[in-house]
């Protein structure tokens, strides 16, 4: 948009000048829109911008033809008057240098702080991050656009010289006098890091392409066990790793997100190929007879409240439907000699922040003590998750598969372990780590052995 602005023109334009002042107050509604406007995730990123940058554009050319005559205040545009005041000017001025001090010093300030950013800290960024946009406006971007300016003059080189030398004893007093805070002992490596998964052989098998060979070495044959799911499924994925060498057996990690749907939704979800997907999977079980160990996984909760919404299905009915097809599901794999697991979600970290592990590392690093909302609460994980709890309580009573419940072995009290001193247990506020997932391979084993 910017480049056709740029080099469109429309000559006679100047002289409408109501429909540029209407074409300039679109365009700051537009701004202000697309900043308050909420798009579902799933939409293409392009539509969280295009509101902001066509609002940007109108302005932009209605004031370019809408600028009045030298003296003749009174042609120019309501939005060109707002925008070449004093204050404006000088935001406009220092804007590029604004726009690479922000990020730095938020960044900054967030990893000093660890918590949520007070008022206070916000009101003093916006002004270090204004003071420091036009110390360098001043004294670095505006004199190196003069046309007299000389990269390495005496000045230069000066200024230069004393914002490295500046920066290096700044380094060195924190090093020197704080440099505990900044090493990183046996205990912080082992919470910071945790890693998701593990590196498995890629096979081809669907055609999503997202499956993975775990276990004894083997071709995809002779693979006795499998775990399928999401990113869930993965997580896990270590300790099933760990039970297929112990027995010697290859397996199978089966990426997908909506297998307990198939069959009974309409053909045109948008779930449709990923159902093709679920079908496939369930003919691979079907013709794969070794296969005598099924685990499925998944973020329950969330695919739950996430699916009813994108079709439309009001929640009640779809708790329903979700309870049957997963029992179908079961029932389309199941085999006499075969036993199916169904895992269940892990507790949930209730900060809303990525990054866990850091952050929690970085609190005691600075000796402070680890906020309460790290901590996940068995009893609220029982009741928010109550309706799919009961799900999986269903498919346990059929007989057909067993469920395996974390917070039974994370959550000795109501408080919920998230690290024991040996490893840090998620990997991130609700995937387990892969030193967490090894904590499930006793519990796991016993379930295969029950």
């Amino acid at each position: 948009m910017g480049s056709l602005l740029a080099v469109c023109s429309f000559p006679h334009l100047h002289r409408h000048k109501a429909l540029l002042n209407i074409a300039s107050y679109l365009g700051f509604a537009l701004i202000v829109t697309g900043f308050a406007l909420k798009i579902d995730d799933d939409l293409p990123y392009a539509l969280y911008v295009f509101p902001v940058v066509l609002g940007t554009c109108l302005i932009l050319g209605a004031g370019q033809y809408g600028r009045g005559t030298a003296g003749d205040s009174q042609q120019t545009l309501h939005i060109n008057r707002l925008c070449t005041n004093r204050v404006m000017t000088f935001f406009g001025k220092i804007s590029y240098s604004l726009y690479l001090w922000h990020w730095p010093i938020y960044v900054f300030l967030s990893y000093s702080l660890i918590e949520e950013l007070s008022t206070p800290h916000i009101i003093g960024g916006i002004l270090a991050s204004i003071l420091c946009g036009w110390l360098s406006y001043k004294y670095i971007e505006s004199p190196t656009r003069h046309p007299n300016f000389v990269l390495f003059s005496k000045k230069s080189l000066s200024f230069g010289g004393a914002i490295i030398a500046l920066t290096l004893a700044i380094n060195a007093y924190i090093i020197v006098n704080q440099g505990r805070s900044f090493a990183i002992t046996p205990e912080l490596r082992q919470i910071v890091d945790t890693t998701l998964g593990g590196t498995y052989t890629p096979v081809h098998i669907f055609n999503n392409g997202d499956e993975r060979l775990l276990g004894a070495k083997g071709d995809i044959a002779e693979a006795r066990m499998v775990i399928i799911g999401d990113s869930h499924a993965l997580a896990l994925a270590p300790a099933i790793d760990l039970i297929a060498k112990e027995r010697g057996v290859p397996a199978l990690l089966l990426q997908n997100r909506c297998f307990t749907l198939q069959g009974s939704m309409p053909e045109q979800t948008p779930f449709k190929e990923c159902m093709k997907t679920t079908q496939a999977q369930i003919k691979f079980f079907d013709a794969s007879p070794q296969i005598d160990t099924i685990i499925i996984a998944q973020r329950w909760k969330e695919r739950t409240e996430h699916w009813h919404r994108s079709y439309g299905i009001a929640n009640n009915a779809f708790i329903g439907l979700r309870r049957q097809t997963l029992l179908d599901y079961i029932q389309a794999i199941a085999k006499p000699h075969r036993k199916i697991i169904v895992f269940a979600q892990v507790p949930p970290i209730m900060v809303g922040k990525e990054n866990i592990p850091s952050l929690y590392a970085r609190y005691i690093k600075s000796e402070r003590s680890v906020p309460d909302v790290f901590t996940p609460q068995r009893s609220t994980y029982l009741n928010e998750h109550r309706h799919l709890i009961s799900i999986l309580k269903t498919v346990e009573e059929t007989g057909k598969a067993s469920v395996i419940w974390p917070h039974e072995l994370l959550c000795i009290s109501d408080k919920c372990s998230i690290y024991d001193g040996k490893g840090f247990i998620y990997y991130d506020d609700d995937h387990l780590s892969s030193y967490g997932a090894l904590l499930f391979s006793d519990t796991l084993k016993q379930a295969l052995a029950h």
